[in-house]
């Protein structure tokens, strides 16, 4: 079972609930919420990262 689906069945019912109403909202499944998410942290801790070595 990939990571994305094992996160999504694992979480706390809260954010169980946070994921469904934001895959609703954007008619996307949680998985895709879940990578989205990961996606854009990563981007930003990259930013981070290269700022640091300037």
């Amino acid at each position: 079972m990939p990571v994305t689906d094992r996160i999504v069945i694992d979480a706390d019912p809260s954010i169980k609930k946070m994921l469904c109403e934001i895959s609703e909202e954007h008619g996307r499944t949680m998985k895709d919420v879940v990578c989205s998410l990961i996606e854009r942290e990563y981007t930003e801790l990259q930013l981070i990262q290269q700022s640091k070595k300037v």
